[in-house]
């Protein structure tokens, strides 16, 4: 995972996103890609989380699967057109890291804070194994 200073990012509610091009109640430009990852809590308007542009740009308007942890604080979503998973924090909406997965797709909750994923390609032998 790369740190959470490259994936610091934001939640907006979701209707200011419908209409991107204008600026929204806290001065932020909203992204020209839609976002793929929000939360929804009873009673409350459903909130879109934005990663950083370049995290959202590889995400190449896709996620194929989502999962939460065991202990229920992190998300992870993969994208197998930009080969990645995001994890993401369930409380704030922060993005916590990218992790590569080229072709990756399947992801399953394995315990607390630990994520299982599967990729579409096969295993590569470690150089020299």
């Amino acid at each position: 995972m790369t740190s959470a200073a490259h994936c610091s990012s934001r939640t907006r509610p979701a209707k200011t996103w419908l209409d991107r091009k204008e600026e929204d109640g806290a001065g932020a430009v909203l992204p020209d890609r839609p976002p793929l990852v929000e939360r929804h809590r009873r009673g409350k308007e459903i909130e879109l989380f934005f990663p950083p542009d370049a995290v959202l740009r590889r995400m190449d308007d896709y996620i194929g699967s989502v999962a939460i942890d065991r202990s229920g604080t992190i998300v992870a979503t993969t994208s197998p057109h930009g080969g990645l998973i995001a994890y993401w924090d369930t409380a704030t909406g922060a993005c916590l890291g990218v992790q590569d997965l080229p072709d990756g797709c399947g992801i399953a909750p394995q315990g607390p804070g630990t994520l299982l994923s599967t990729s579409g390609r096969r295993p590569q032998p470690s150089p020299g194994g």
